[in-house]
Formats: structure tokens, C-alpha cells, sequence
């Protein structure tokens, strides 16, 4: 494609000039070129949505999670955003991922949504209904689909290829001014193939982010996309392949994150969506040179070198509900709240995921106050239980636990008023606190009544075959415990989060509590009878059971409860590293565990499960959970 020299930077006259020239030849004589432009009327139907996002930010593996929370009403005006967006293959595998979403059931989705890999041995197989009835299907490729809800006709994918200065010429010139009119967010993407060894897209003198003379780049586009400020632009990162992990795009992509942070811009990260499992592990390419750089993983592609995701179905349902995060955003959700469409409003707080409203949010206290004067009370045997800058998880202050004996430490919220549905979240630390084997105590309890006599919620922290696990558990009516399998988490910070729920009414059965680790939904425990309980206090801290085989210190940190909507991680929290995070048994419904209220008097403590070390993180299959 022929290039031009200009002395500085384009004029806009001459972009003007360019945009008003493609008259209806010009599209005929594009269309035959096979470069295609749409010069049809908007949908008369489409309604312009009321409020557009224009300030910058980032869709990344972190943002996949926030799929289910998208409110309905951000989801409708996410669909009837008009858009654009362009690439080579793995862009087509992208847009055939959004039509996953537009089946009428999941069963009846095109078998390349459902396909994944069953084994280590990256065999890989199209699953059935049968398979999800059984829970066999990775959640991975797990979705909901709705052909109304998804309808995704208003949004445009072209195919186009080159190289990087071409594909941002013909943005410019072509693809962008043909669709203008009609469309309301545009974008191109570069390919793995951009970014191969000896790309000098990232070069700092000629690459995509210096001023070239002779060359499409930043600037050009940054010039283009002056003239339509009611129009929203995307930027993205590369997609990237098993063998392409390289230097250039490491350094591309590392660049263009940068760029959009400074200039405020909405980046849409498929370069770290692809490049992390969905247990949030990273990957990176396979040349087995000493250098370790982010590459697709092999989770989402067959291919041994290149970095399609048109075979396994995994990397493009993860994009597609990616995309629709995208989409929402731009059309002014805030990533967080599920108000402003017809669902539940965030909370914030002190350390907390902030975006909520006072409603909402119940309590929170991240300890950078240096005290505990923000609990209702405090039970600290001596400072046993105290706030130190040595227990921080998150910013510049953690609450430290000491076991040197068996009392009971804790500190008690008194701010739930009655609540028929209490969430909460905390970030814990095991910090190699000593426990001897099946060593159970309680980290957490809610309480129904004013008084610290009945708790109906339960967080428990236990250790068994050299790892340490923790469980949630809820009372029901007949005053029997039903717990969650124990979750195996490592010896590292992690984010534990929970949804206790009262049944409506008396006889409908219908409580439940959701258990979240590191953002990742593990248990969801449903058809509980618990109507006549209502949270009224809680306690957090080693706060009962505690066994003469435990001594050491612990952290917690961010504690955080609402009334309704999901909290996640906190605002400045550091990212997570899930390591050794582990699952069992895999039916997690089959684990009522119907033991009385009282803890056994005496003697060891007999757990209700069995071991089952097949069931990691490393086989997902097992998780027929997803995240929240």
C-alpha cells in the first residue's frame, strides 16, 4: 500500500478531504476491492444510548470476571452501541465468540463453543448436555446465552491485514471514514504477526509511537480521531501466539498500556486476557530460549506455535464476555455498580472496592487508622490482635493475629441492622502459622439476635496434609451446619469473599451462601431453610476452636461488608498469585456435613470428606462453578 511523506503531521483539511471523497463510487470500487465499508442508514430503530463513557480505562484478564454483573440495563445500551472493530484471524474468532453468546441455550450453541481440552494430555473434545449435567464441563466455557439479550447486530467486524504503518493507513483513509457515519466506537487491532521477531513496531526512533515522516503511526491516528470527538476509539494490545512471546511484543504491548494510561484512553487488553489462564495463572511462549514472554496460553489454542482460538473454545468465550465488559463501559457503566440497570448498587469503603453507595455498604475498615476504634468491639488478650504495618496486604496497615494460647481473639461489627442478606470480604494471609494435622478453628461468624450466642455464618480456617484450606458454612432452622468443601489455598495473601442469603420465607427453602477465594467462585451452597435467622453482629479473627496444636501469627486485611452487590478485590490491592488453590470433592453440593451446633468436646477432629488430589486447578474440569 502506497505510503506519503508529510512535513509534520496531517492537516485537517486534508483528513476532511479524505473522509468527504468516498462518494458513492468510492464505496462501489472498495467493495469490489474487497475493502468494505457500510454507507446504509443507521437501524431506525436504534436509540442512541443517553450517557457514553469517554474517559480512559482498561479491559483486562481481571475484567473477565465482571461478565455476570453487567446490569441489564448497561447490557441494552451496550447492544445498541453502533461499533466497529477489526483484525485478521484471530479478530474473526472473536466475532464468531460474540455469536456464541446469541444461541438459544448453551446446549445448542455451535459445537465450537464448547469445546475444550479433558485431560493433561491437551486432548480436547466438543461437551454435551450430558457432560453438564454430570459437571464435567469447564467453566471456562461456560456461558449463558440469549438471543435477544446478546443480539449483537449492531456491532461490525472487518477483516483486514498488513502491516502495522498499512493497517493504520487504511484505518485512517479507508475503514474508519466508510464507517464513520454509521457507527458510534471504532477500532483496529494488531496481530501476533505485527509483533513477530524483528518487528520494529515497538522501536523507539521508527516504531508505531515515534513521530515517523514517512509512516502511519500514533500520531496520524491521534490526528484522525481529533476530527470526530463524539465518537469513542479504542485502543488495543496485540494478540499473541505460543511462539510469539517476543521481545517486540513484550515491548509493544508494554508501550501501548503505558500510552493509554497517559492519555486517558480505553484500552482493551487482549494481550493479558490471552496471556492468563482463567485461574489467573500467566503463560508464556514456548521457545525454551531462558526468556520467559507472555504468550497465549495453551489453554485456548490447539495450535503448538501459532495463537488461534477457533478450535478449543476457552480463549474466545473468555473474549467475548470481555467484549461485552468493553461495551458496557464505553456506554457508561462504571465496572463496579449494578445500579443504573435495573440491579444492585456497589459499595465502598476504607480499603474496600469502592463504587457503591451508602445503601449499600454496611461496614469497612482497612486498618490504615493505626487502631481498631472503628469495631463495635475488641477481644485482644493483651494485643494479641492489634494493627501493624507488618500485617498489610493491601496498603500501609493489616490486622496482626498472635496464637500464643488458646483465647479467643476478635474484633465485632455491630452495624448489620437485621440483614436478610450479608456480604463480605476479606483478604487473609496464613503467614506459615503452625497447625497441627486437621487443626480447625473459626475465622469468621455472623450472628442472628443481639446477642454473640447463635452464629449462622461461619468462615473456617483448616490445615490437613501439610495444606492449609479454608470453608464456609451456614445454620439452617433445624440448627445444623452445612458446609462447603474445604478449598486448599497457599501459604500467600488471598481474597476470601461470601454471600449469605435468608430464605424469603418459611417454607421456601431458598437460602444459600456463595463462597468466593481469590475472586473465583468455589462453592454455592442453595435450598437452605434459614428464614427466621437475620445477621445482627459479627466477629472477625481466630475467635473459637482454637487447638493447642496452633500457634503463631496470621494477617487479615480489607474487611469490607454490603447488603447486595459483588465487592471483588480492593482498590489498591495488589494482583493475587493463585498457587496451589484446589478444589474437593468435585460434587460441591454433596457436602452437608449435618453436624450439631456444638464444637466436639474432645478428641480428634473427624472431617466428613475424603481426599481426592486429582482435583487441581491444574484439571479444571472438576469446577462446574464460575466466577462472580
Amino acid at each position: 500500500m502506497p505510503t506519503y511523506r508529510r512535513s509534520a503531521r496531517l492537516s485537517t483539511l486534508f483528513l476532511l478531504l479524505i473522509a468527504l471523497s468516498l462518494d458513492p463510487l468510492t464505496i462501489t470500487q472498495l467493495h469490489a476491492a474487497g475493502l468494505q465499508a457500510e454507507t446504509t442508514a443507521p437501524n431506525p430503530s436504534y436509540e442512541q444510548p443517553s450517557e457514553v463513557l469517554d474517559t480512559g480505562f482498561v479491559i483486562d484478564h481481571n475484567s473477565v470476571a465482571l461478565f455476570e454483573q453487567i446490569p441489564d440495563g448497561y447490557v441494552t445500551s451496550a447492544r445498541n452501541l453502533r461499533m466497529l472493530f477489526s483484525d485478521r484471524s484471530v479478530g474473526q474468532n472473536i466475532n464468531e465468540a460474540l455469536d456464541c453468546l446469541t444461541a438459544s441455550s448453551w446446549e445448542r450453541a455451535p459445537a465450537s463453543c464448547r469445546r475444550d481440552y479433558y485431560d493433561t494430555n491437551w486432548n480436547w473434545k466438543t461437551f454435551t448436555a450430558a457432560d453438564r449435567a454430570n459437571g464435567l464441563v469447564p467453566p471456562r466455557i461456560l456461558f449463558d446465552p440469549d438471543p435477544a439479550k446478546y443480539n449483537r447486530n449492531n456491532w461490525t467486524f472487518e477483516f483486514k491485514g498488513g502491516g502495522w504503518s498499512e493497517l493504520t493507513q487504511d484505518f485512517i483513509q479507508v475503514l474508519a471514514p466508510g464507517y464513520i457515519d454509521a457507527k458510534d466506537v471504532l477500532s483496529y487491532q494488531f496481530s501476533y504477526l505485527n509483533v513477530n521477531s524483528g518487528s520494529d513496531i515497538a522501536n523507539p526512533t521508527s516504531g508505531f509511537f515515534s513521530d515517523n515522516p514517512n509512516r502511519y503511526d500514533i500520531h496520524d491516528l491521534e490526528a484522525y480521531m481529533a476530527q470526530y470527538p463524539t465518537k469513542t476509539f479504542i485502543l488495543w494490545t496485540t494478540s499473541l501466539a505460543r511462539g510469539i512471546g517476543t521481545q517486540e511484543a513484550t515491548d509493544f504491548n508494554s508501550q501501548m498500556r503505558q500510552y493509554a494510561a497517559e492519555h486517558n484512553k480505553i484500552l482493551f487488553d487482549m494481550a493479558d486476557i490471552i496471556s492468563h489462564t482463567d485461574q489467573d495463572t500467566p503463560c508464556y511462549d514456548n521457545q525454551n530460549d531462558g526468556q520467559n514472554f507472555p504468550a497465549i496460553c495453551q489453554d485456548y489454542t490447539t495450535e503448538a506455535d501459532g495463537g488461534h482460538l477457533g478450535s478449543v473454545s476457552g480463549g474466545k468465550i473468555r473474549m467475548a464476555k470481555a467484549f461485552w465488559v468493553l461495551m458496557a463501559r464505553i456506554a457508561g457503566w462504571d465496572g463496579v455498580s449494578s445500579g443504573g440497570g435495573g440491579g444492585d448498587d456497589g459499595g465502598g469503603g476504607d480499603g474496600g472496592g469502592g463504587g457503591g453507595t451508602a445503601e449499600d455498604l454496611i461496614f469497612a475498615d482497612g486498618f490504615e487508622s493505626g487502631n481498631l476504634e472503628m469495631w463495635s468491639n475488641r477481644y485482644t488478650d493483651r494485643n494479641d490482635l492489634a494493627v501493624a504495618r507488618s500485617a498489610a496486604l493491601i496498603q500501609r496497615n493489616g490486622l496482626r493475629a498472635t496464637i500464643d494460647d488458646n483465647v479467643a481473639l476478635s474484633v465485632v461489627d455491630e452495624h448489620p441492622m437485621g440483614e436478610a442478606r450479608y456480604r463480605a470480604r476479606f483478604y487473609f494471609d496464613p503467614n506459615s502459622i503452625a497447625m497441627a494435622e486437621n487443626d480447625l478453628h473459626v475465622l469468621f461468624s455472623g450472628y442472628s439476635g443481639t446477642e454473640l450466642t447463635r452464629p449462622v455464618i461461619r468462615v473456617e480456617l483448616y490445615y490437613s496434609n501439610s495444606t492449609y484450606r479454608l470453608r464456609a458454612g451456614l445454620l439452617n432452622d433445624a440448627a445444623s451446619w452445612r458446609n462447603s468443601a474445604p478449598i486448599r489455598i497457599s501459604d500467600a495473601p488471598h481474597v476470601v469473599e461470601f454471600d449469605w442469603k435468608a430464605s424469603t420465607q418459611a417454607g421456601a427453602n431458598n437460602g444459600s451462601l456463595g463462597f468466593w477465594i481469590d475472586e473465583i467462585q468455589r462453592s454455592n451452597l442453595t435450598g437452605i431453610d434459614n428464614d427466621t435467622y437475620r445477621i445482627e453482629r459479627v466477629r472477625l479473627g481466630p475467635l473459637a476452636d482454637i487447638d493447642d496444636g496452633t500457634r503463631g501469627t496470621y494477617n487479615i486485611d480489607a474487611f469490607e461488608s454490603r447488603r447486595q452487590s459483588y465487592i471483588g478485590q480492593a482498590a489498591e490491592a495488589q494482583p493475587v498469585t493463585i498457587e496451589d488453590l484446589e478444589i474437593e470433592p468435585a460434587e460441591l453440593e454433596s457436602f452437608t456435613d449435618e453436624d450439631e451446633v456444638a464444637p466436639p468436646e474432645a478428641g480428634p477432629f473427624e472431617l466428613p470428606w475424603e481426599e481426592d488430589p486429582s482435583q487441581t486447578l491444574e484439571n479444571p474440569l472438576y469446577l462446574p462453578l464460575v466466577s462472580p
